[in-house]
């Protein structure tokens, strides 16, 4: 085991796109490795570990440091990647003592998309650390990731207009928000005040639909009140926030619950792309 310096990181950021059969199969580390790079976390860290350097087959970003209130969901987090055809020496890694730090039960532990070949592996090795599961916290999930080429044309509707959350909104935000109970009351406040969001709002001021971007570059949050949905206005909320985001120069993507056919319908005609092979769990253990 091997954690990676500042300037090994900055190489694994360069190596990293060229490891998947896609760029879409790294996405998701790739983003948390650029966002540590560029400080965009403000303070809250991840340290990354390999299984050899530089000829990496697995990595692990592993949360470390202070996170204060707001961030806590993150705290004792994994996020993991592996080589295509590397599932065995990736079981190999997680089951190396001081990989995950199982004996840190005060705070939960939390695995951000779990590569679904490795859900089994992983609840072994809890089961094996008396680590119990968290019933029902365990959400299998799809990765879609934006193609730049595809994102079509999407101004707001007449008398409607696009601008960014701000973050006395958040407590609205929140209110309506599906995931809620599972992060602090002050979680989508840093959110808006951190990093890219867009609301599309009536001529009367009121906020019809919204949508935030958390660690990386990945919406989240995504709502449109029940009575204006099944006008576009969803999709008019994704592409800007889709496009701020291409701006900084980020490639959005999602995680959607494998069977919400609806939303992933929606992110396709938005231009993202269901990436083939590739599901996710989200999982946490105490």
């Amino acid at each position: 085991m091997k954690i990676l310096c500042h300037e090994e990181l900055k190489l694994l950021a360069e190596i990293l796109p060229k490891t998947g059969q896609s760029y879409s199969e790294t996405v998701w580390m790739l983003s948390i490795v650029r966002g540590t790079l560029r400080e965009e976390f403000h303070g809250f860290a991840y340290e990354f570990l390999v299984d050899a350097w530089p000829d990496f087959k697995v990595v692990v970003a592993r949360s470390c440091g202070v996170w204060t209130e707001e961030m806590a969901i993150y705290e004792n987090s994994y996020i993991i990647y592996y080589i295509t055809d590397c599932l065995q020496e990736a079981e190999h890694f997680l089951a190396e003592k001081g990989v995950i730090k199982w004996e840190c039960r005060a705070v939960m532990i939390k695995f951000k998309a779990i590569p679904v070949e490795l859900y089994s592996t992983v609840c072994e090795l809890a089961k094996a650390h008396h680590v119990s599961f968290e019933s029902d916290t365990h959400v299998l999930v799809r990765l879609l990731v934006l193609d730049p080429g595809k994102v079509p044309d999407m101004p707001p509707p007449d008398d409607f207009k696009l601008e960014a959350l701000r973050p006395e909104q958040h407590s609205m935000i929140t209110s309506r928000w599906q995931y809620a109970s599972f992060a602090p009351a002050t979680y989508l406040k840093f959110l808006i005040e951190n990093f890219p969001s867009s609301a599309l709002i009536s001529s009367t001021g009121e906020y019809v639909a919204h949508e935030v971007t958390t660690l990386g570059s990945m919406p989240t949050a995504l709502y449109v009140c029940p009575e204006h949905r099944g006008k576009g206005y969803a999709k008019c909320v994704i592409v800007d926030l889709s496009k701020k985001l291409l701006r900084q120069g980020k490639i959005p993507f999602v995680f959607i619950v494998r069977d919400n056919n609806v939303s992933i319908n929606l992110h396709l005609r938005c231009g993202f792309d269901l990436v083939k092979g590739q599901e996710f769990v989200f999982v946490r253990f105490q």
